[in-house]
């Protein structure tokens, strides 16, 4: 049954109640009710900051979230940064906070809700529970087949998904107005954008254009001539 999303005000009181301070591109994030959407930023631009705020002011809607990645390494940042916020709410018990090294992470919050996080590398174990939403870690480094599996579980209930990730301004995008470079379409600031983006897995409306400045890169080279260049966190 499709969940019931979180409003403006409501948006906005929590995020008051956690004194949070939103940029109007985090804005163009937080405040988005697609069930797809993608904060793209250089490495320590704040990305796994702004996903775990998606979830911090909504987290009332469902029964279970995950905070899912290549490894539950790469889950931590969010997922601390969530513990934070629900400690600053009074929603969750110390004592349903559950933080092994190096394993899967969780906690339960005093109205029921659980959130945990998830390896891809435990694959075979994520397919009998049907999550309210997802936060999906470092998108670019997984598998397309892998991210179909995550927003497969999202189908029965309706859920979000938020992505995080970085490219370079050269990258071409496949756009309702023809194909573009990130550059052509972000410029050199932070600003909503209104694009149809066709894709492997149906078309996505984009919303929100993000630059983040100079940072090393790594670049691909494949053997039929196509490349591909991110920041150094995509392994």
């Amino acid at each position: 049954m499709p969940q019931k999303r979180a409003n403006s005000q409501q948006i906005k009181e929590v995020l008051t109640t956690l004194g949070h301070t939103l940029s109007p591109a985090q804005e163009s994030l937080v405040y988005c009710n697609e069930r797809e959407i993608l904060g793209a930023g250089g490495e320590r631009g704040g990305k796994s900051w702004v996903a775990a705020e998606y979830y911090n002011t909504r987290f009332w809607e469902g029964d279970l979230y995950w905070v899912a990645a290549k490894d539950y390494e790469r889950c931590h940042a969010e997922f601390e940064y969530i513990i934070q916020a629900m400690k600053q709410l009074e929603v969750v018990d110390t004592d349903n906070i559950h933080t092994p090294k190096n394993a899967q992470w969780s906690m339960k919050l005093k109205t029921g809700t659980v959130i945990k996080s998830w390896s891809l590398q435990d694959w075979l174990k994520i397919g009998s529970e049907a999550p309210d939403g997802i936060i999906v870690c470092e998108v670019a480094q997984i598998t397309l087949p892998e991210y179909n599996r995550l927003t497969d579980r999202t189908a029965e209930k309706r859920g979000w998904v938020v992505g995080t990730g970085c490219l370079t301004g050269d990258t071409l995008v496949a756009t309702s107005g023809g194909l573009l470079t990130l550059k052509e379409i972000v410029g050199d600031g932070s600003h909503p954008v209104d694009l149809l983006v066709p894709s492997l897995v149906g078309d996505s409306q984009a919303t929100l254009a993000y630059y983040n400045g100079k940072t090393d890169t790594v670049k691909l080279n494949l053997e039929r001539g196509l490349s591909i260049e991110g920041t150094l966190n995509h392994k």
